[in-house]
């Protein structure tokens, strides 16, 4: 059984350590030294578990990064429950998400340390986020337009322009009237960006040219009057 937890262990995809603390003569902890920690955990950190296992967080960290670990573990072994912890952490130029857990051990004080990256969760998350943003955005828009007087409309097309435009990040927005076999078209609305060169296109003979004419970046929309009134 023995050999055959020492197995998971060095074989599982997450990351695992065992923190034991470290004293001084009066018995303050002044550190945790790895007393075992698995090939994930160690590939994580850019290091072999041989260049780690012995070694304490100071020896293995930056000073400011193994300062962080430390209170973490302090306040690790002074609870009953579980600490978790969601960061953004940084592997040279690469940044990832991960989840640490620490656990003290119910029989010594050691810390039973859990690794996962959790890149995906948070995508997801942000991409919740910025749908339900979103999703406000365009109902706050809506709600305002339904309450407009009819010479006010023209003046909050160019603002609603503005808010989706800042929440995209995008410079420019515009909204092109066409003609019915769509070969000509007019900007009757134009937002632009502070920083922007306020230039504004007032017509458009080839409608294709609204696009290559906007940069790289640029995303066209039609919509079709007849569908939105019907």
């Amino acid at each position: 059984m023995k050999d055959l937890l020492q197995h998971w262990f060095d074989t599982s995809p997450q990351g695992g350590a065992i923190l034991e603390p470290v004293r001084n003569d009066q018995g303050e902890i002044t550190d945790f030294r790895y007393q075992l920690i698995n090939k994930a955990l160690a590939q994580l950190h850019k290091r072999t578990q041989k260049e780690i296992a012995g070694r304490c967080l100071k020896e293995v960290f930056s000073p400011a990064r193994a300062s962080v670990l430390l209170q973490r573990s302090l306040a690790a072994i002074s609870s009953s429950n579980p600490c978790h912890y969601h960061e953004h952490y940084m592997q040279e130029d690469t940044g990832i998400w991960i989840s640490t857990t620490l656990t003290r051990t119910t029989d010594k004080d050691l810390i039973l340390v859990n690794v996962q990256i959790i890149d995906e969760q948070k995508k997801s998350e942000h991409d919740l986020e910025r749908r339900l943003a979103m999703e406000s955005t365009i109902s706050a828009i809506s709600s305002r337009f339904i309450t407009l007087k009819a010479h006010e409309v023209d003046t909050y097309i160019v603002e609603a322009l503005g808010h989706i435009s800042k929440y995209i990040d995008a410079e420019r927005a515009s909204v092109f009237l066409y003609s019915e076999d769509y070969q000509e078209g007019r900007c009757q609305h134009e937002w632009s960006a502070p920083e922007s060169a306020p230039e504004r296109i007032k017509s458009r003979p080839d409608p294709v040219s609204v696009s290559t004419g906007c940069g790289q970046n640029c995303q066209m929309v039609r919509l079709y009057a007849c569908k939105l009134i019907s």
